[in-house]
């Protein structure tokens, strides 16, 4: 493979080995819910204590991205093989754990190294690869999904858990060594960087919430719309299925937009399209479709947000933690506010609760561009930037 160095001082190797991890990070990821049935027989469970696995992991996630943005003297190396570590680690803690508490040591410390790699991979690719950005995150994105759709047909072709799991360890710690060439020290710290202001950070916060929300939605809650709806049991498991391999098949189909087209606009534009879908969805005869065509148009967004914040408020490890960490929120949140208005309801309330999210999300881009688009062109006159992003006091008044 060739050595020749990207854009950003990547080279060919190194990208192959962060796509690969974001690759073993997705495979990960998605083990947890197929494993939970035979973690519960092998431990002695209930149904509610099994579930404690994924708590644990997420809890990990969001201290390692917590750590990762207040740490500023680990170089990106570093992080990775910390990462890695942790990753492995855990996996193995989870596989052949002999008590259940060592299992959810083992997934906090897997979620831990996820949350460290996650965000490092990322940033990596939005500041590495200038307007190529939206393009390459997208395809980290597809990459984490085909990871994704992979884990759960390893567990059911092996039978069990514990091959999966250490299939995802292995896939990362060989990624990692293809991505060995990446810088060994450390970016200047945030005091050299222009200051971030507050308003644009919680622009992108909400942004991210409210996606992840919309995209959460639809994942936990869409089987259950098309049973309501009609669809048998089967086929709804099946469309769910399709709906999350649309995501990825989006990113995929995303790329060559967004070498062409700004991330503002892609990402609105995916959304508008999203909301057409949901509009669709209401109509039961064709919400099978509607929800497959929805991930679909959902696909771009979020890579496209991550590249666009990488442009608005470049090397800012805070505010990238803080979209990271704080927007996940969104995924926790806004499905079980959908879950009470289901059962205050009926699950006829599904596609409208998904479809208004959708719609302050769309709302909360188009406001955001307009921050974003003052912030930057203050920072480029270097003319003071007001805390909400906007114009700033006149360079003449006091």
């Amino acid at each position: 493979m060739s050595g020749r160095r990207g854009p950003g001082g990547l080279n060919r190797a190194a990208t192959v080995g962060v796509l690969a991890l974001g690759t073993a990070a997705g495979l990960l990821l998605s083990l947890y819910g197929p494993a939970i049935p035979e973690l519960r027989a092998r431990y002695g469970t209930g149904e509610g204590a099994s579930a404690l696995v994924l708590s644990a992991h997420f809890l990990g996630a969001m201290s390692g991205i917590a750590w990762w943005g207040l740490e500023r003297r680990l170089a990106s190396r570093t992080w990775l093989a910390t990462g890695t570590g942790l990753l492995a680690a855990g996996s193995a803690g989870i596989a052949f754990g002999p008590a259940w508490p060592v299992v959810l040591a083992g997934a906090v410390g897997l979620g831990v190294g996820f949350g460290v790699i996650v965000v490092e991979i990322n940033v990596l690719l939005a500041e590495g690869f200038g307007e190529r950005a939206a393009a390459m995150l997208n395809l980290l994105g597809a990459t984490f999904g085909a990871g994704a759709v992979a884990g759960p047909l390893i567990l059911a072709a092996t039978g069990g858990y514990r091959v999966p799991f250490g299939a995802g360890a292995l896939l990362a710690v060989g990624a990692l060594l293809l991505a060995r060439d990446l810088p060994g020290t450390a970016s200047p710290p945030e005091a050299a960087r222009p200051r971030v202001p507050p308003g644009l950070v919680a622009g992108f916060v909400v942004v991210v919430a409210l996606y992840v929300g919309t995209e959460s939605g639809i994942g936990g809650w869409e089987a259950t719309s098309l049973l309501a709806g009609g669809t048998g049991a089967a086929a709804a498991a099946t469309w769910t299925a399709g709906y999350w391999a649309a995501l990825t098949t989006g990113r995929l189909l995303a790329i060559p937009l967004a070498l062409r087209v700004a991330p503002p606009v892609l990402a609105a534009g995916a959304l508008v399209a999203a909301v057409g879908g949901l509009g669709l969805a209401h109509v039961p005869a064709f919400a099978p479709a509607a929800y497959t065509l929805t991930g679909l148009a959902l696909g771009p967004v979020f890579p496209t947000v991550l590249a666009w914040l990488a442009a608005a408020a470049p090397g800012s490890r805070t505010s990238t933690a803080m979209v990271f960490a704080v927007g996940q929120l969104g995924g926790v949140v806004l499905p079980v506010v959908i879950g009470r208005l289901v059962d205050a309801g009926s699950p006829a309330v599904i596609p409208s609760a998904v479809l208004g999210v959708a719609l302050c999300c769309l709302a909360a881009i188009l406001v955001l561009r307009g921050l974003a688009g003052r912030a930057l062109e203050r920072a480029a006159a270097g003319l003071p930037v007001s805390p909400d992003g906007g114009r700033g006091p006149s360079p003449g008044r006091r």
